[in-house]
């Protein structure tokens, strides 16, 4: 469990330091990154990842699950735009229309990543057969 949190938490980061870079370079965030920013970004994505491993149960339907998610992470991220005093943030619009953005976007690298590797796994399953025949 240790070890799968751990390999949560690091791709979560990754990916939230990707985001927050494509974030940077759009011009969404108009001041300069500080460490307290890219502290506070990091700390937001591992506990997105970490909460991210709700999917694994099987008592609610994935719907569920998604709805939990989504406003989970919506939580996390409003409390970091408080802490970094982007609170402006909160009552635009716009804002809210990059967060569901990024949050597909987020789920589309995520998906994409995992037929990668199922695809991987498939041929290499496929391989090991042919060579046993």
């Amino acid at each position: 469990m240790w070890k799968l949190m751990g390999r949560t938490v690091l791709g979560g980061i990754g990916i939230g330091s990707f985001m927050y870079l494509l974030v940077v370079m759009l011009g969404v965030q108009t001041t300069a990154p500080t460490p307290r920013n890219i502290g506070s970004v990091w700390v937001m994505s591992a506990l997105i990842s970490l909460l991210s491993l709700i999917f694994n149960s099987d008592r609610w339907s994935f719907l569920a699950l998604l709805a939990v998610h989504l406003g989970g992470t919506a939580g996390i991220v409003a409390v970091t735009i408080l802490y970094n005093h982007w609170s402006n943030l909160l009552t635009e619009w716009s804002y809210w229309l990059v967060f569901l953005l990024i949050y597909v976007a987020v789920w589309a690298i995520i998906y994409v990543d995992q037929a990668l590797r199922v695809s991987r796994i498939n041929k290499a399953l496929a391989d090991r057969r042919k060579n046993r025949a």
